[in-house]
């Protein structure tokens, strides 16, 4: 018996899903203007942090680095 991902993510496509939590991330950090790692965890619904290395990496994303411990990175949008 093959397993169909769509009957584990309410119907769409893990590439569905992906995009639907990569606009999540750039609405939110559109409308504020910049978000924490652990902001953007939440807004995405997700544990691990790797998307936005990923999205720096891509250009999606600019990663600065603050003076303080926590956050350690801030995370904006490039153009």
């Amino acid at each position: 018996m093959k397993v169909n991902p769509r009957d584990f993510l309410g119907g769409q496509s893990p590439r569905e899903r992906y995009l639907q939590k990569r606009r999540l991330a750039v609405d939110w950090i559109y409308r504020y203007g910049f978000t924490s790692p652990p902001n953007l965890r939440l807004c995405m619904k997700k544990e691990s942090a790797s998307w936005a290395s990923i999205a720096v990496a891509r250009g999606l994303l600019r990663s600065t680095k603050t003076e303080s411990a926590e956050p350690a990175v801030i995370y904006a949008l490039t153009e």
